[in-house]
């Protein structure tokens, strides 16, 4: 859980053993630092997948845009499949936190170029 640092133990398990979780990180600076800023790669993949928060939340993507399916919501829901542009930090982007869950790790599978 964020509350009790888990972020930080994934950051620090990418950075000395290459791992996240048990996923292996072949590459660990491309996208460290992007900002509000949705990150050419991401832009340019015609699919992604990604996993945020230790693998709490997965979510595919298609050139830049986040595809989020919310299992809690009623499927006659309109806000029960919602896409966003990767863009976790800035207003309206993706993937979307709740109050209480906030995204602050993750790891982005991107196809090789």
């Amino acid at each position: 859980m964020p509350e009790w640092g888990g972020n930080a133990t994934h950051d620090r398990f990418v950075a000395a053993r290459g791992l996240y979780g048990a996923v292996p990180i072949s590459d660990r600076s491309t996208l460290l630092g992007f900002g509000k800023q949705v990150p050419r790669p991401v832009k340019e993949a015609a699919f992604f997948v990604g996993i945020a928060n230790g693998g709490y939340h997965v979510f595919p993507g298609t050139f830049g845009q986040v595809i989020e399916a919310h299992s809690m919501r009623p499927m006659s829901d309109i806000a029960t499949i919602e896409t966003a542009p990767f863009n976790p930090l800035a207003p309206g982007g993706g993937p979307r936190w709740s109050p209480s869950v906030k995204y602050r790790s993750g790891a982005l599978a991107l196809p090789p170029k």
